[in-house]
């Protein structure tokens, strides 16, 4: 009887914690606004005076019943979650770094609150003596463990003066030499005279447990670590974020950010007197390169060159009945930047395609961006450049990449415009910093539609759609056909063909979640899926090419024929193969001369032109209440009289 007491009681009391609500501690701050997409990835509510620091309200129930929220500085997040005040919580890696609380499981890294770790000195100090003489060294910080421990590893003492805020101050008033603080832009070290010399440690927020609740609360618990990681995966797809952080970092910091994060993400330590590619490594690569390839790229420049300088335009002038001279004249930019994708799987065909078309157009400096993972810069590409006569190559990429070209560092001057294909950080950062240059589009998977009839081999056409497949596991390759027998054929040569393709992993899975095989009734059926589908790629191969051709009105190229497959417009065709994606090409077009060029109207007349016109301009401007605009016109008016 006693014992069945005693588990009943136990049994209520596992029932109301199971009941309670998770209790989850938030800072206070710029994180806190950064976790607004996670919970609202996750359909939860939060209350509108949470956000509002002037509050006295401390703890905050949410729209789900299992969470509550306490609110607290960005410092004490670890502490109420290691103490067991709160379950679990969100706080920055730095303040993990700072009190390394076993009592704390950190089991997600949320992708957000993105920031540095980093040491800062003086402006006028800096640079002025090696710290690797150091003895010791006096250092004001909110971070006294993280200091230490910094300067321990090289044999240096620290000396800490702790401080919670006004930080900058400590080395201006003679507290310190250095600080270590916590930087996002840098802005703050530049607006108080301080540099950053190094960078400890990135960090960004994370999901942190107590590691008593994860043993008493597992399946509580761990729903919320899942719910977490599927919100964090969902948010940082749109990197939007990050890429702010890494442009902000670029801006303030310049040639320092590029070195960091050159070191970071493509693994090869980076100093600024090594971003510009040297005219011996150009020539080097260039004669590494085996003749016949040289050759074949002499081939594939040459056809593209003279496609493109054939687009060229004509100035237009002309006299109109009033006798004023009206006209347009093009002009080339000054400079252009190229993104070109790098490492061993580098695309020199991309090289000429963006730089060519900018040479023809005349732009006076043409600048190359490449990543060099691991150290590594395909010869090819290097080799492209010189034939496309680009001698200014810079190795470093990703957004870092773009944001120099944007803003300028030490090393690499802006530009006016940005060109190049990416992954998805490379087309966030162009994204983000169009309107302070010109960008030619934000890419999307590569995509084509093959228009087929039955006279097709299957085996041609299904290499074809694979051509595209193999790019990536987002790419899309569709085939309309009238014809079902040939529909079948071409599928059973797909499954055929992914047997042998050394990329089969990729291209199979891009046919199995993209792919579709479209069965039509007639060609003007065809035609008008072909305009709804405004594929980047379409590819017509039937009786009358040119007769389909002409019912269409969206695509970024066509490719006429059986002996014209699209891939040949990658290399040598002529035309260029940076084109629009994502259904854009109902409004956009391919790179061209005409992304290298702008136009500039004019006017220039006499008295007697103006006296012609200008009385209908007064009165329009009158009409519009501009009366200085009426008056610029009537004064002269006046004068001529």
């Amino acid at each position: 009887m006693t014992q069945s007491a005693e588990l009943s009681r136990s049994d209520l009391q596992t029932a109301r914690v199971a009941e309670s609500p998770i209790v989850m501690a938030l800072p206070k701050g710029r994180i806190l606004g950064e976790c607004m997409p996670l919970f609202s990835h996750m359909g939860i509510t939060l209350p509108q005076d949470l956000v509002d620091e002037s509050g006295r309200r401390l703890r905050f129930p949410t729209s789900d019943t299992g969470l509550d929220i306490v609110r607290v500085r960005s410092f004490d997040v670890a502490t109420f979650v290691a103490f067991g005040a709160a379950e679990i919580g969100i706080c920055g890696a730095d303040v993990l770094m700072e009190f390394d609380y076993s009592e704390i499981y950190a089991p997600l890294d949320l992708g957000i609150g993105r920031c540095r770790v980093s040491v800062a000195e003086p402006a006028e100090t800096a640079g002025t003596d090696d710290p690797a003489r150091w003895s010791r060294v006096r250092v004001a910080s909110k971070y006294p463990n993280i200091a230490r421990r910094h300067y321990a590893a090289r044999g240096i003492h620290a000396e800490v003066v702790h401080l919670s805020g006004a930080m900058e101050l400590a080395p201006k008033v003679g507290l310190s030499r250095l600080i270590v603080d916590l930087a996002q832009t840098g802005s703050t070290l530049k607006a108080n005279g301080l540099v950053e010399t190094e960078v400890i440690a990135a960090v960004s927020s994370r999901l942190i447990v107590n590691r008593t609740a994860l043993k008493t609360r597992p399946e509580a618990i761990g729903a919320w670590i899942a719910r977490f990681r599927d919100a964090a995966r969902e948010t940082a797809e749109s990197v939007g974020g990050q890429v702010t952080a890494i442009i902000d970092a670029v801006r303030a910091r310049g040639d320092a950010a590029l070195c960091d994060y050159t070191s970071r993400f493509d693994r090869v330590t980076m100093t600024a007197d090594r971003l510009a590619v040297t005219p011996a490594e150009m020539a080097a690569a260039t004669a590494s390169i085996p003749p016949a390839l040289l050759e074949a790229l002499d081939l594939a420049a040459a056809r593209i060159e003279a496609f493109h300088r054939a687009q060229l335009p004509q100035d237009l002038v002309m006299t109109d009945a009033a006798g004023y001279r009206l006209g347009m004249r093009w002009s080339a930019l000054d400079a252009v930047g190229l993104y070109v994708p790098g490492g061993k799987a580098a695309y020199p065909s991309s090289v000429l395609m963006n730089a060519l078309p900018a040479k023809v157009a005349g732009v006076g400096r043409i600048a190359i961006c490449v990543p060099a993972p691991d150290g590594v810069l395909n010869p090819l590409v290097l080799a492209a450049a010189e034939r496309a006569g680009v001698s200014e190559v810079y190795r470093v990429g990703g957004a870092q990449a773009v944001a120099a070209l944007a803003y300028g560092t030490e090393t690499i001057a802006p530009v006016d415009r940005i060109v190049g294909p990416g992954n998805a950080y490379v087309a966030e950062a162009k994204r983000q910093v169009f309107g302070r240059v010109g960008i030619d589009g934000i890419a999307g998977p590569s995509e084509v539609v093959v228009v087929a009839d039955a006279t097709n081999d299957p085996a041609h056409v299904a290499m074809d759609l694979l051509a595209q497949a193999e790019h990536d596991e987002s790419a899309q390759s569709i085939l309309i056909t009238d014809d079902a027998d040939f529909a079948d054929a071409v599928a059973g040569a797909v499954a055929v063909a992914l047997k042998t393709l050394p990329r089969a992993g990729i291209a199979g899975a891009a046919w199995e979640k993209h792919g579709a095989i479209l069965l039509v009734s007639d060609w003007p059926e065809a035609a008008e899926l072909v305009n709804r589908l405004a594929p980047e790629h379409l590819q017509v191969m039937i009786a009358e090419p040119q007769g389909f051709f002409a019912q269409v009105r969206h695509a970024g190229a066509a490719f006429l024929g059986r002996f014209v497959p699209e891939a040949v417009g990658d290399y040598v065709a002529g035309p260029n193969h940076v084109l629009p994606t994502g259904r854009t090409a109902r409004f956009a077009s391919g790179l061209s001369v005409f992304d290298f060029i702008k136009r500039t109207t004019w006017v220039e007349g006499d008295a007697a032109a103006l006296a012609e016109v200008g009385p209908a301009a007064i009165l329009l401007a009158e009409t519009e209440g501009l009366t200085a605009h009426a008056q610029s016109i009537a004064i002269r008016l006046t004068k001529a009289k």
